[in-house]
């Protein structure tokens, strides 16, 4: 009604392009925001939001041009710096993104969300250490969570070491989403005569995989539209008693809720199981190879020690699994199958060292990002500057889940990145009968290399670059040992706790119950 009575009334345009964006009508969004901007070429606040849309469509070169654009109107513009850092984020422009990020912060210190961004991308570079990793996460503690513990105030939990208890998960992926799967179990295999099962989900996407969850839970919460201070009130109410945080500083996070320590037990774990640096986070859930006890004094939450820090749920239906292609083919074939943003300037130097020293050798990389021209023709010159042709790459994109795990029978090796290692993407190749080679150099947890011990694969564990490629070169040549492996790991794998989710969940809830138990102690005290 606005624009019949003013069709140039630019701030009308915009609010209609906001309702578009909120409702996922992406391309009449984009073309309210462009009338905005035709009719006030200075809307800073039209041009962000037109490049977020932008970005959601994959069109991450114009939208990184309106954040520019944003920008250079509005200098001081905190949340175009952090749109701008998520986008070159996604580009594998780490070092701009990380500089965006301390941008955005420089303007508004209180930015919590660009804040834990800052520190999910420091994890991402390949030269950053555990110290380094650690300290950006205490400034993060200390300046949003540490003044959020003027509002603790004590417990009404009854300290009954025995009595049934209430668990709670906190996240943003209770979907259809690669960390479902890892945590999913503990919520679909519980024992209902032990543990009440709460779910405070973040995630605006619901499917076949939220029903799942929704059965089983004794109570739902969606989360999108609660406020963290709400949200602390609600889980107080709830009397949960142990609470658990199921993306740390991952996007979606509720670190925050935390920060109010809304229960008396809270404990950090699987979905991003890389510590928070909060005094109000009690425990970090690990394994003794993903945090190493030389390690362990440098995290603010106590470690606990898993069967493994994560598993594969057991109720995925794989594809048969098909002979080692090289058997057929006559020559290698590596694969990797991580997100696009895991692969740094040392992961494509040493691809290409492996390629070099196998001349017949092929990689296939199979990952969502690569339906986009764009982004195949950067993995092409990121290996061209180092003389690989893109002959000798097989690209491929997103597919449904089934054809994914049937992609892995095209392999013959998995490569892992690093520093940031594979976590699902390593459970579903070992399960299909394809070894992965990891490299632990650098990495803050190696998460691979924890889930290779459990399945009797050090060898498999690369502690340097050189011995990275030389391991790579040399499993390469040993056919037998490949044809071998693709024979027992299936039946390895779902003999051990990666694979057998209800003893993986079962060992899991005793660590429930000992930590309970720990805490009415000390209530009795």
């Amino acid at each position: 009604k606005t624009i019949a009575i003013n069709p140039d009334y630019a701030h009308a345009h915009y609010n209609i392009g906001v309702v578009f964006q909120e409702q996922s009508k992406f391309a009449k969004a984009v073309l309210s925001y462009e009338k905005a901007i035709a009719i006030k070429p200075d809307y800073a606040q039209a041009h962000n939001n037109l490049g977020a849309v932008l970005h959601m469509q994959g069109y991450i070169d114009k939208a990184i041009a309106c954040f520019n654009t944003a920008i250079s109107l509005k200098p001081d513009y905190a949340q175009a710096y952090y749109n701008l850092a998520f986008a070159c984020q996604e580009q594998g422009q780490f070092n701009k993104a990380i500089s965006c990020y301390q941008k955005a912060l420089a303007i508004n210190p209180d930015y919590v969300k660009a804040h834990s961004s800052l520190i999910f991308c420091l994890d991402l570079i390949s030269d950053i250490n555990t110290e380094q990793s650690k300290k950006e996460r205490e400034k993060w503690a200390k300046q949003h969570a540490k003044p959020l513990q003027a509002f603790w105030t004590p417990f009404t939990n009854t300290p009954d070491p025995e009595r049934k208890l209430r668990i709670g998960y906190v996240g943003a992926d209770f979907n259809n989403h690669s960390a479902a799967n890892i945590f999913g179990p503990m919520l679909l295999n519980h024992d209902p005569n032990k543990f009440q099962i709460y779910c405070y989900a973040g995630n605006e996407i619901e499917d076949e995989v939220t029903e799942q969850f929704k059965k089983v839970a004794t109570k739902w919460c969606s989360t999108n539209k609660i406020d963290d201070v709400g949200l602390a009130q609600q889980i107080k109410t709830d009397g949960i008693d142990i609470l658990v945080d199921l993306a740390s500083h991952s996007q979606g996070n509720r670190l925050l809720t935390f920060a109010r320590k809304p229960a008396p037990i809270q404990v950090t774990a699987w979905g991003y199981p890389h510590g928070t640096a909060m005094e109000a986070m009690d425990y970090l859930f690990a394994d003794p190879i993903f945090i190493p006890k030389s390690e362990r004094k440098k995290y603010t939450e106590k470690i606990v020690n898993l069967p493994n820090v994560i598993h594969l749920s057991s109720d995925i239906q794989f594809p048969e699994i098909n002979p080692p292609p090289i058997t057929q083919a006559g020559y290698v074939t590596f694969g990797a199958f991580n997100r696009l943003v895991k692969y740094n300037e040392s992961v494509y130097r040493l691809w290409s060292e492996i390629l070099h020293a196998i001349p017949t050798a092929k990689l296939l990389i199979k990952t969502s990002a690569l339906d986009f021209e764009k982004s195949c023709k950067e993995v092409q010159s990121n290996f061209k500057k180092y003389g690989i042709l893109p002959k000798r790459l097989i690209l491929k994109g997103k597919t449904s889940k089934q054809e994914h795990l049937e992609s892995h029978n095209l392999v013959d090796i998995l490569l892992d990145p690093f520093p940031h290692n594979g976590g699902m993407t390593t459970l579903e190749s070992l399960r299909m009968g394809v070894p992965v080679l990891s490299c632990e150099k650098k990495s803050p947890c190696p998460t691979s290399a924890s889930i290779l011990h459990v399945l009797g694969l050090d060898e498999w564990r690369a502690k340097d670059e050189g011995e990275y490629v030389d391991k790579a070169v040399q499993f390469a040549q040993d056919v037998q040992l490949l044809k071998t492996l693709r024979k027992q790991l299936k039946g390895r794998f779902e003999k051990s706790v990666l694979g057998d989710s209800r003893l993986y969940v079962r060992e899991v809830e005793v660590i429930y119950r000992q930590l309970w138990k720990k805490w009415c102690k000390k209530q009795k005290a």
